[in-house]
């Protein structure tokens, strides 16, 4: 027989085969790795990890075909999924039904699961995926959902830089270098002196930082703005009377005055450049756009530039050939300097990130320029340098000065309006992508200037505190990833590894696919229909959305689309937070503007048609804030914390409201029934963190009002208005912050 009979007859052979099986009873898929009309497997990712004990199922059944009922699998054992025992069926659902939430898994463990699905005539399966569960207990992930997204936060290790002291001078500082002489370590500093009278130049040994010593001090008629140090001599600027140079080993009189020129220019910034050995530069920067190059080994003027643009100078940086100047007039500028008598300009470029951001410094290294520019770190290529272009951005916090070593920038500066100072350290080993490795904050006077010397990094601020502080270990709390939704959310729940985000207009549902990868699986689009979303909340499958009008809507988790029950109206409320327990939903009613709606708790019996009609009604004054903990409602008014016994669904009774609060705006209380309040005094902008555990009671300054609150572990961290991610170390005695992530404003965040 030939071989093209032979193929023949096999393939009629197995028409009849699939005529006589399909006579008889179902078409069994048995290849569900291939082809469309298959099961496909989404959410939890095959292989993937780091999921809680509750995980949500999701999947895809096979196209253009009705699936009357599906079939679930999981278990530890693979072969039991595979071969769909008994002992492997998790559920069995109707057909319209495409996620499964699967609660009570076990930590650390790995699961097998697969989906069969049936038709009238045919049966369909998926392939068989795995994922693994992680310790229920061990929290290292924080999800914040901001004004762009949902953000990711590692905090595995949640501080970086410690603060190893400080010391308090007696003036405010100007500007402040340390430098290490002979195995001892001096800051060199200009203060303010009494009102009225100069400035002072002081030189301390801060060698044992605990017990500084002044060894020189002077003043005299003259101004002075800056310090710069170079091979053993200190260049002050002195406004109209030009540049002081004093030898740091005798500081009885000056070395040397370089006079400003006749102009009456007024010397306020100087900066330093050591090329090499024989070309040292130092340049003082003139408030009427002049920069005089003085030979730092003559200490004689080499030329003075004058830009014929209307600019303001921040800073500039001199490569020996190049001079780049950053301003407020033209952003990032670079001129050719040669012979110190011709200046040519190359190229000018904008860097900023916004209207209200300026380049305020520049540093140079190799091909590229890092620049400061408040709340924004650029990085720019400039190895071509008529054609220079931005590599990357990187957001920070408060960057108006740049220190750089061993591929990283610290960036010293203070956030507009806010009395506290920053230091940021970024990674530029990689100048595509700079990695911001840890921020430090301290309340107090804005940050002016700073050091660094080995690990340490002495900073100084207005106030005349100067800051000693560990960046041997820079990563503390730290963004993992992002997830650009396009979506300003106010409010997040987790369940298992599902989030559920909302705003004002309606809410979204993503999936955890693993730790730091997470997939939108729905957006309900606008909803608010002329109000809008106040509140969310999970609880048992349901997903509760409250509109400011009154409504509730009970969504299913596992299908977010679709109401699960009927909603609750309660009318003349505007819905605030909402808490369930044991089928009792207590819906908390805020104060409006012109008090036309009621002012309480309403408490509504789930089990009840409608769920509309509530059972019971708790008036309280000027409510703002309220949480639930088991059996207890914490709820929080402008000035008090009332605790409540729902026991009684019926009749809650109130165990304290003796707690008294100075205008709170955010309550939390943790696992041990500990108690936080953010409270914002409108009078004088302070805000504060009140800590309440039983007797003890413990208030906290901060630069903002607190958002949103979690604990986890030793640690409780605040989402601030304006100031990013603060750690609060809660094992000290007195509880301080320790750790601060600050450049991005988040709404709310979970723990996962």
């Amino acid at each position: 027989m030939g071989k093209k009979t032979a193929n023949v007859l096999f393939y009629l052979s197995l028409l009849l085969l699939i005529f006589f099986v399909s006579g008889c009873g179902f078409i069994i898929i048995t290849n569900p790795d291939e082809g469309e009309n298959t099961i496909t497997l989404i959410s939890p990712m095959n292989g993937s990890g780091y999921y809680p004990t509750t995980v949500f199922l999701k999947w895809e059944g096979p196209k253009d075909k009705e699936i009357s009922s599906y079939k679930v699998f999981l278990s530890e054992n693979k072969e039991n999924v595979e071969n769909e025992s008994s002992s492997a069926l998790v559920w069995d659902i109707p057909g319209d039904k495409t996620s499964l939430k699967i609660s009570s898994l076990e930590d650390k463990k790995n699961y097998y699961w697969k989906v069969v699905g049936e038709t009238a005539e045919a049966t369909y399966e998926s392939a068989v995926w795995g994922f693994s569960t992680k310790n229920s207990s061990d929290i290292e992930y924080l999800v914040g959902v901001g004004e762009d997204g949902l953000y990711i936060f590692d905090i595995k290790k949640p501080v970086g830089m410690a603060e190893n002291g400080e010391i308090l001078l007696s003036s405010g500082l100007i500007s402040m270098k340390v430098r290490e002489i002979d195995g001892s370590l001096y800051a060199f500093t200009i203060e303010n002196n009494e009102m009225g009278m100069p400035r002072v130049f002081s030189v301390y040994d801060i060698t044992d930082f605990s017990s500084y010593t002044q060894t020189a001090s002077f003043s005299g008629e003259k101004e002075l703005f800056d310090i710069a140090i170079l091979d053993g001599k200190a260049f002050i600027a002195a406004g109209y009377d030009g540049i002081e140079v004093y030898d740091i080993n005798d500081l009885s009189r000056p070395l040397s005055n370089i006079p400003a020129d006749e102009y009456g220019d007024y010397y306020t910034k100087v900066k330093v450049f050591n090329i090499n050995e024989y070309e040292k530069y130092v340049m003082a920067i003139s408030d009427n756009d002049k920069i005089m190059v003085i030979e730092a080994n003559t200490l004689m003027p080499a030329t003075t530039i004058s830009f014929e643009e209307d600019i303001k100078i921040n800073s500039v940086f001199y490569d020996g050939a190049y001079l780049y100047v950053v301003s407020r007039g033209k952003g990032l500028s670079i001129y050719k300097l040669e012979d110190y008598n011709t200046i040519d300009e190359v190229s000018s470029i904008f860097v900023r990130g916004d209207f209200t951001s300026e380049e305020y410094d520049v540093y140079v290294n190799g091909d590229y320029a890092y620049i400061a520019a408040d709340s924004f770190f650029a990085v720019v290529d400039v190895f071509d340098k008529e054609n220079p272009y931005i590599l990357s951005t990187t957001k920070v916090v408060g960057a108006r000065k740049i220190i750089y070593s061993d591929n990283k920038v610290y960036l010293v500066g203070d956030t507009l309006g806010s009395f506290s100072h920053w230091l940021c350290v970024v990674d530029v080993s990689n100048p595509y992508n700079p990695e911001l490795l840890g921020t430090y904050r301290t309340l107090g006077g804005k940050a002016v200037d700073g050091s660094l010397i080995d690990n340490n990094f002495y900073l100084a601020d207005e106030e005349g505190k100067i800051l000693k502080i560990d960046v041997s270990d820079p990563e503390g709390i730290k963004i993992n990833g992002k997830v650009e939704s396009g979506f300003m959310g106010d409010k997040i729940r987790i369940e298992g590894n599902r989030i559920f985000v909302a705003n004002s207009t309606g809410y979204k549902v993503f999936d955890i696919n693993n730790a730091n990868d997470f997939e939108e699986i729905y957006d309900s689009g606008f909803i608010g229909d002329g109000v809008g979303v106040n509140s969310i909340y999970t609880y048992d499958n349901d997903f509760y959305v409250g509109f400011n009008d009154g409504r509730v809507y009970i969504y299913s988790q596992e299908e977010p689309g679709t109401v699960s029950g009927t909603p609750i109206d309660l009318y003349d409320a505007s819905t605030g937070d909402i808490y369930v327990w044991e089928n009792y939903a207590y819906i908390a009613s805020y104060s409006d503007i012109d008090g036309s709606v009621s002012n309480g708790i309403y408490v509504v019996d789930l089990n009840k048609t409608p769920t509309g009609s509530y059972e019971k009604f708790l008036p309280f004054d000027n409510v703002v804030d309220m949480v639930g903990k088991e059996d207890k409602i914490y709820l929080l008014t402008s000035n008090k914390v009332i605790v409540l016994d729902i026991t009684n669904p019926s009749s809650p009774e109130i165990l304290s409201e003796d707690i008294q609060i100075s205008n709170g705006v955010s309550i939390y209380v943790d696992k041990d029934e500990n108690i936080y309040v953010g409270t914002y005094d409108d009078t004088n902008g302070a805000c504060k963190l009140v800590i309440i555990e039983g007797d003890f009671r413990h208030e906290l300054p901060l630069p903002s009002e607190v958002q949103t609150m979690e604990r986890i572990g030793n640690y409780l961290y605040l989402g601030l208005f304006n100031d990013g991610l603060a750690v609060v170390d809660k094992g000290m005695a007195n509880p301080e912050i320790v750790g601060w992530y600050g450049t991005v404003n988040i709404r709310d965040i979970k723990g996962y």
